[in-house]
């Protein structure tokens, strides 16, 4: 599993802020949410929370 937050950038597309290893600065992904789990085939979906 990994977790991360999501965040719309001016743009107004949605990026994932994460952190790639242990020990390691956040980053932002380079491609949008969407993008970035349909290059990666063990993704399956995500998991989303929302504060109410």
């Amino acid at each position: 599993a990994h977790t991360g937050i999501a965040i719309r950038m001016k743009d107004g597309r949605i990026y994932l802020m994460h952190s790639p290893s242990e020990g390691k600065k956040s980053q932002i992904t380079e491609k949008p949410l969407a993008d970035y789990i349909k290059g990666n085939k063990r993704q399956t979906g995500i998991m989303v929370a929302r504060p109410l």
